[in-house]
């Protein structure tokens, strides 16, 4: 947000800014998002609420991997599908380019509330992940 910017005191979702340091919002700042698109006002909670609604129907989403490595979530912290049991503790696989530089490349798996399935490679927990629906 800019210092410019002024945060409405009702968004169009219904509710207030998400307040400094709630337990909805993971990221200890104050705020709300916006619609791509529409730029609708939304607090957190229902912004986490929109984004496990698009994975309904979206085969591919960017979210992060929980700093544990147990919960795929949104940039607030919002639960939005739980990785597989095997998958929490790996340790990665070393991967090199063709200049020669290196890195490790995690897999991950997951479902969503509705239960689909979901998979992604990424750097590892706490990072982003771009994740794609696995077809049945």
């Amino acid at each position: 947000m800019s210092g410019n910017m002024v945060t409405p005191a009702v968004l169009d979702c219904g509710h207030a800014p998400t307040p400094l340091g709630s337990a909805t919002s993971g990221i200890g700042t104050p705020g709300f998002a916006k619609k791509a698109g529409t730029g609708d006002t939304m607090c957190y909670s229902c912004a986490d609420e929109h984004e496990r609604a698009v994975m309904r129907t979206s085969r591919c989403v960017v979210a992060y991997l929980s700093g544990d490595g147990s919960t795929i979530t949104t940039w607030t912290g919002g639960t939005l599908a739980t990785v597989d049991p095997a998958d929490r503790r790996q340790h990665g696989q070393r991967q090199y380019t063709p200049s020669g530089g290196s890195w490790t490349r995690h897999v991950w798996h997951a479902t969503d509330p509705h239960g689909g399935r979901w998979y992604g490679v990424n750097d590892g927990p706490g990072m982003a992940v771009r994740l794609r629906r696995v077809r049945a």
